[in-house]
């Protein structure tokens, strides 16, 4: 994983977004290592509850633009935003753990978990 950090502690994932220099701003290829996390997670019945947080001073600051600026933004996976904004197969919950900024899309994430 290239944007997230995955701990387990029993049967709890941490998902720590990892883009602490740029307040965990999304790009492309977060959405879908998101995705990709979030569906193990509820297709691994060893995990009841996830907690999504963000490393540094913010959780969220939203959408990265030199994406757009690059040239390099793209749609986003079916699941949506995070991997969770439009993950209907989702079933069982996501604590948002919000530590500092959220902003933008960065607020679309703790909409779809708890908070």
């Amino acid at each position: 994983m290239d944007f997230c950090t995955v701990e387990r502690e029993g049967r709890l994932p941490i998902v720590t977004m990892n883009r602490p220099d740029k307040l965990n701003a999304l790009i492309p290829e977060s959405h879908d290592e998101m995705a990709v996390i979030f569906n193990e997670f509820q297709a691994d019945d060893t995990l009841d509850v996830a907690i999504l947080t963000g490393a540094g001073r913010g959780f969220c600051s939203g959408s990265d633009i030199s994406a757009y600026v690059a040239g390099t933004n793209r749609p986003l996976p079916p699941e949506g935003g995070g991997g969770i904004t439009h993950n209907h197969r989702l079933t069982k919950p996501i604590i948002a753990a919000v530590n500092g900024v959220a902003m933008g899309a960065g607020l679309r994430l703790p909409w779809r978990a708890i908070c």
